[in-house]
């Protein structure tokens, strides 16, 4: 191992994986709805029932939604792995570690003096 196991990653390799979670979870609704859609067609037609229609338009709605969610993360930029986006990852956490550093001995100045 090289670095310290206390280094904190970047938001952005939750961000895709929540995003993965996502995705898998769609598939997992998808599955049945395309297995069942052939028999509520058939339904459809046996009982006049807008079944199979009805279903159909669910399920567009679900995909519709699912979209507008990938299309405003990579509006957002969880999906931006290049070069300068990482610098400018780099250096927010660089920022970030040394107002943690500044904070820690602040609090430290404070114990002493009192």
């Amino acid at each position: 191992p090289v670095g310290s196991a206390r280094d904190r990653f970047s938001i952005k390799f939750y961000v895709v994986a929540v995003t993965f979670l996502l995705f898998d979870l769609e598939i997992l609704f998808m599955i049945p709805f395309a297995v069942a859609f052939k028999s509520l067609l058939g339904l459809e037609k046996m009982t006049g029932v807008m079944y199979g229609t009805i279903a159909f338009i669910g399920i567009m709605i679900f995909l519709a939604t699912v979209v507008i969610g990938l299309v405003y993360d990579w509006k957002k930029g969880a999906f931006d792995w290049s070069s300068q986006a990482r610098a400018s990852a780099k250096a927010q956490a660089i920022a970030m570690r040394k107002s943690r550093a500044a904070e820690v001995d602040g609090h430290g100045d404070l114990q002493r003096a009192a």
